[in-house]
């Protein structure tokens, strides 16, 4: 009983770390940004039709996400799945350019600090969710430019 509740006791100590920004702990939970609430829905449109444009993909299969620090970018059963990871990185790019043209003026995403473009695949089912394949992340760099990381 007392192995029970220490562990308990550690369990929560260790939650509540993560999820205190000041807190010493490097794991941070960012809150999603309500489009509803903070007049984004609009601009979340844009996005993914810059994403189509830029890529020529379906809307169907373009999912953008944004949290305070960043954007997410999805692309569903792309036809680079089957490609090399050299393909996936240039089309991201060209992914990564168009969102940040789409946001730059935007006083509401001010605050992002990365670009994540993400290529998922679904098993046909549409009750599965997508498994993510392959990733490309950009950082904001110091003078205002998104860059690929290559960390």
């Amino acid at each position: 009983m007392r192995t029970t509740g220490i562990f308990v006791t550690v369990l929560a100590v260790l939650l509540l770390g993560a999820c205190n920004p000041g807190s010493s702990g490097n794991a941070t939970v960012q809150q999603p940004v309500s489009p509803q609430t903070s007049g984004q829905l609009s601009v979340m449109e844009d996005l993914r039709t810059a994403v189509a444009t830029a890529t020529g993909y379906d809307l169907a299969f373009i999912e953008v996400t944004a949290s305070p620090g960043q954007i997410i970018v999805q692309i569903t059963d792309s036809k680079l799945l089957a490609g090399t990871h050299q393909e996936r990185d240039a089309e991201a790019t060209k992914i990564a350019y168009a969102v940040a043209k789409t946001t730059e003026a935007k006083a509401n995403f001010a605050t992002i600090q990365a670009i994540h473009v993400n290529y998922a695949k679904t098993d046909g089912k549409q009750s599965s969710p997508a498994r993510i394949s392959d990733g490309v992340d950009f950082r904001k760099d110091a003078a205002g430019h998104f860059t690929k990381d290559v960390t």
